[in-house]
């Protein structure tokens, strides 16, 4: 191989990289149960009973630390 195509071969592979270290915004998957959460939350239930009760009423494997980060956020964006 030419000097000349090794250097455009390693260009696209820091172009790969450099996509690869942005972080990919996505929504959580307690973003589509946040209205039980809350309500959950405002009875007095805590980030494990959530979490317990995600999974057995609507099979949906959520960790309680995923719950309260989930929480945090909807804080920080004025939407609880």
């Amino acid at each position: 191989m030419s000097a000349q195509n090794l250097e455009v071969e390693l260009a696209a592979v820091r172009r790969l990289r450099e996509i690869a270290k942005t972080k990919r915004m996505r929504r959580s998957r307690a973003d589509k149960y946040r209205r039980d959460i809350e309500s959950m939350k405002s009875l007095g239930a805590s980030d494990e009973d959530v979490s317990v009760w995600l999974q057995n009423s609507k099979g949906v494997c959520i960790d309680r630390s995923n719950i309260c980060r989930a929480r945090k956020k909807w804080r920080e964006q004025g939407d609880v």
